[in-house]
Formats: C-alpha cells, structure tokens, sequence
C-alpha cells in the first residue's frame, strides 16, 4: 500500500502539470488508482481539501486584481421642491397642457393615472361617491409632501373646483417624481 502524503503530494503535482481542470484530473487518478485499490477515503479528502482552499485563494487574488483596476464614480443630482406648499396653483392649468387636455376629454382617465403614479390601486377614483377617495388622497399628498393645510381646505377646494383639484394633484406628482434625487453609478475598467 502507498503512504498517504507520498500519494497527496503525487496527485497534488498530477494535478498542477495537467492542462484538464482538477475534477477531469482527479476522476482520471480516481479511476487509475481504485482499479489498484491504493486511493483510500483519507487521501481523498485531503486532496479534496487541496482543492479547495487552491480554488478559494485563486478566487480572492483574482477580485482583488478586478478591485484594483477598476473605479466606480458616484453622481448625486438633487434638485429640491419647496416643501410647504403645492408647486403650481388650483388654476395653473396652463403650466401643463397635456394633464389639462387629459382631464378635459377623459377626466376618469386623469384620475386612474393620478392614483396609480401616487402608487395607489388605479381604480380608486371609481369608488368616489362624496368625494371621500378625492379627499383622501389630497390629504395622504399633504402629508407625504409636508404641505400645509387642512381636511377642510382639501374638502372645500374638491367641492368648488373639482377638476381643477384633480388637475392640481396630477400635476404635483410629476413635479415631485421629477425632482427626486439621481444617484448614478459608473464603473470603469483599466
């Protein structure tokens, strides 16, 4: 029978000279070697062992060449919105057409895209009797976007110019979507 480390340090060294990866090798000495019966369970395992803690050590070096070429750059563009009040007026209709014409010629369509970019169900505005959803969701905007005011004033406004609301609200959401902060990453590779 073969000493154990004679036989570990042979197949180490078949292993290293081969051009196969190490498993094509290991199951050619494997195959070699039980036909003669001298590859036991301990020699196995270490060579197993070697395996291994080579492949990890090979994995480590290689990120940290990858680490050491390349760079990653940060861009953070932040642009801010006045907090406290809403960005464009109940009658600034003219400051964004394309809202205006939207709630003009399909007015339920402007309220589903409405809720639904605020991240509510998109069929919300068809459940309104009484203005309750329109209420609602004009006060979750004031809360989430720290504008003042008061159940009152949103439930009067909806009441007096309810389209205009609607208008207002669609158009804050953009602002505010358009506003938000920018992270953008760039790695590059030397």
């Amino acid at each position: 029978m073969i000493s154990h480390p004679t036989t570990c340090q042979s197949l180490m060294y078949n292993c290293n000279l081969s051009n196969s990866p190490p498993e094509v090798t290991l199951i050619t000495l494997f195959n070699r070697n039980i036909e003669d019966s001298y590859l036991d369970l301990f020699v196995f395992s270490n060579f197993m062992d070697w395996i291994l803690k080579s492949s990890y050590w090979s994995l480590l070096a290689f990120d940290s060449v990858m680490a050491a070429h390349s760079q990653t750059t940060t861009v953070v563009t932040t642009q801010l919105v006045s907090s406290g009040t809403w960005t464009t007026g109940i009658c600034d209709c003219c400051s964004d057409m394309g809202t205006c014409c939207c709630a003009l010629w399909c007015f339920p369509c402007m309220q589903c895209q409405t809720v639904s970019q605020f991240g509510w169900c998109f069929c919300m505005p068809l459940l309104d009797c009484c203005m309750v959803v329109s209420c609602c969701l004009r006060q979750k905007m004031r809360e989430q976007y720290n504008i003042h005011g008061s159940c009152c004033d949103d439930f009067c406004t909806l009441c007096f110019c309810y389209p205009c609301a609607w208008c207002q609200m669609s158009r804050e959401i953009k602002m505010r979507a358009r506003s938000g902060t920018v992270v953008t990453q760039q790695i590059t590779h030397s």
